[in-house]
């Protein structure tokens, strides 16, 4: 554990398979949030609907909590690499569909094609999460993940506003090309990549529903007799809390600072920035210290919950985006150093299952709290919901620190601070 940290630009000058699978996330990450605000601004221009944009919320997320199970299974059993790109390629298809809905009484064609990309991405992240540890070092550990993450922030703060402007420039069908071809992109530079993504299973008979379900079983017995895995799966459930904030972002551009559409970029492109910050924020004081991470995790989760606090009380535009980008700093932090942790934590043969249930428990509380937030706003004021959300951010933050100092009161044991080797390195 006294390895020294690789930074982030030695990173990508010395390890070029790793250098190739973010360049390739980078180019689709870009794709998704063309795709996003096309898909959100057809579905609201040919219904004029507010619920059925948020059935449109729904279709994106809910999959992949279903799909939990069967996508661990499948990442662990099989070939990391052909799973990536088979998402990617089929993914690359089901964009262009979004071509074909001109009209009100097409969206259901909307729906499907958005849960189809969801659910195959519910195969990508975790293969892609239980991939990194194969093809980076132990010391390359954090870096990776910080640049993983910090990808999506930069891509939230440049691409929305970028897919904005193609929109308003040349159309939406533009937006839905261009995520196909980022797909196109991102599994040219997998099959690019060399080194394996993951040890071989040493049985690869069919996924049926019954060993499907044994081997989720056999996760959540892991999970059991390991609880800082646990505590690291849960991170990423709690953040899950905050997604409804970004419903909130809109309606507090619009109707409570009323700065129209530039306000409701300026509040993505301040929650991206945040989002990019935090991970270099942390590298150089957690290393790879477990203690460390724990520690950095909790002041990561109050920092969110007191920044969406002053969010929601915050009497000025500038105050208001200042509040989202120290949200998404501690956010950012959480997101990077729980991934880490699970990634030494987890072996091998475990890491696309817990990946996995990270994902779906993630996907399926972010869409229960935007879900929420859009009912609550029908009865309080945004101000209001704000402040329940942070409150409700604050408590998880509580619980999830509380239950480390339980857990390591009933088995110190399993709190040790020096990780076993579970990164893909010998």
């Amino acid at each position: 554990m006294t390895q020294r940290p690789i930074g982030y630009t030695e990173l990508l000058r010395t390890n070029h398979d790793f250098t190739r699978l973010w360049v390739g996330q980078l180019v689709s990450n870009l794709g998704d949030w063309f795709n996003s605000v096309a898909v959100l601004a057809l579905v609201y221009d040919l219904t004029g609907s507010g619920l059925a944009t948020g059935l449109l919320i729904i279709a994106s997320t809910l999959p992949a909590f279903v799909l939990t199970p069967f996508a661990g299974a499948v990442v662990d059993r099989f070939d990391r690499r052909r799973i990536m790109m088979t998402a990617d390629l089929t993914r690359a298809v089901l964009a262009l569909g979004m071509l074909l809905v001109r009209n009100a009484g097409e969206i259901w064609l909307l729906y499907i094609l958005s849960a189809l990309l969801i659910s195959f991405s519910s195969f990508f992240g975790p293969a892609l999460s239980a991939a990194i540890p194969n093809l980076v070092k132990r010391e390359e550990l954090i870096s990776a993940n910080g640049l993983s993450a910090s990808t999506w922030g930069l891509m939230l703060a440049v691409g929305a506003a970028l897919g904005g402007v193609v929109i308003a420039l040349v159309g939406r069908d533009m937006a839905f090309v261009v995520n196909s071809l980022s797909f196109f992109f991102s599994a040219a530079m997998i099959f690019l990549t060399r080194r394996p993504f993951g040890r071989p299973a040493e049985h690869h008979h069919p996924v049926s529903l019954r060993s499907t379900l044994v081997d989720f079983r056999d996760s959540l017995s892991y999970m059991r007799t390991q609880p800082q895995v646990t505590a690291g799966v849960l991170v990423k459930t709690g953040l899950g809390i905050t997604l409804g904030i970004v419903l909130l972002l809109t309606v507090f551009a619009q109707s409570v600072f009323h700065a129209g559409d530039a306000g409701i970029g300026w509040f993505y492109s301040a929650r991206g920035l945040g989002a990019l910050i935090g991970p270099y924020l942390a590298r150089p004081y957690v290393g790879h210290n477990l203690g460390k991470m724990r520690r950095a995790i909790a002041v990561g989760i109050f920092m969110g919950g007191l920044a969406y606090f002053a969010f929601g009380a915050s009497p000025t535009f500038l105050l208001a985006a200042a509040s989202v980008v120290i949200a998404n700093v501690g956010t950012g932090i959480c997101w990077t150093l729980s991934s880490t942790m699970l990634q030494l934590l987890v072996p091998d043969h475990l890491r696309g299952r817990i990946f996995a249930l990270d994902f779906g428990l993630n996907t399926v509380v972010g869409a229960v709290s935007t879900f929420s937030v859009g009912v609550a706003l029908e009865q309080w004021e945004p101000r209001m919901v704000a402040s329940i959300l942070a409150m409700l951010y604050i408590v998880f933050a509580l619980a999830w620190a509380g239950g480390i100092l339980v857990s390591r009161s009933r088995s110190p044991e399993e709190w040790l601070e020096v990780a076993p080797l579970a990164a893909g390195e010998e």
